[in-house]
């Protein structure tokens, strides 16, 4: 028989309290390099302990502590994984997004937008650093015609609408953001990181939530 002496709200709030407190904790020990699986039986207890405290009881709101317990996990992982992706960029990417390197575009673009004609492109590409040789009649046509299709289009519009530095930096820093996220979905980072530890104490943090809360039934 399930009883609950609080109110339904109360005991979610509780068993959620309880459950974020230990995703912030698993996302933590992720990002400073320390992640255990024992954590998610930690999780477990706490969620079932939060759900008992706010009055919940017996298999219905056992199977709410587990499912809790499950949300808490995945969420503190997948958190802690997004920080990292967050510090690679800041202290990986970041830094080669130089002052430096956008004055050489502004300059790029200029040059390019100033050429009388499609033959003065091999020139162009070998002086701003587009393809690695001496003589002109070396850049194969193949690469002419792939920087007038996908590079030339970037730098008429950089020229024409030049943004500020800090503009284009938080735009680059965006598109890597955006290419990790569509490279690595949620389920592939929680996936990723799941050994046989993981797992078994993934279990028994279900477990033990579901059990701490069924057993109270009376």
């Amino acid at each position: 028989m399930d009883t609950a002496s609080g109110n339904p709200a109360k005991i979610l709030s509780f068993g959620a309290a309880a459950g974020a407190l230990g995703a912030i904790a698993w996302a933590g020990l992720i990002y400073v390099g320390a992640e255990t699986a024992i954590l998610a039986w930690v999780i477990g207890g706490a969620v079932g302990i939060g759900v008992l405290a706010g009055g919940g009881r017996g298999t219905n709101w056992a199977l709410v502590a587990a499912a809790l317990t499950v949300l808490s996990i995945c969420a503190g992982k997948v958190a802690g994984i997004e920080f990292l992706y967050t510090e690679y960029i800041n202290k990986e990417i970041a830094p080669q997004i130089t002052i430096e390197v956008y004055n050489e575009l502004v300059t790029d673009a200029r040059d390019y937008v100033a050429l009388e004609s499609d033959d003065q492109l091999p020139d162009f590409m070998i002086s701003h650093g587009y393809w690695d040789a001496e003589d002109p009649s070396e850049v194969p046509q193949i690469l002419i015609e792939d920087f007038k299709d996908n590079r030339a289009p970037a730098l008429k519009e950089f020229n024409a609408n030049p943004p500020t530095f800090e503009q284009w930096k938080a735009e680059r820093l965006d598109r890597v953001s955006a290419y990790i996220h569509e490279e690595n979905s949620k389920f592939d980072m929680l996936k990723s990181t799941l050994g046989l530890f993981d797992i078994i104490f993934f279990a028994l943090g279900i477990l033990t939530a579901f059990k701490m809360v069924a057993r109270n039934s009376n």
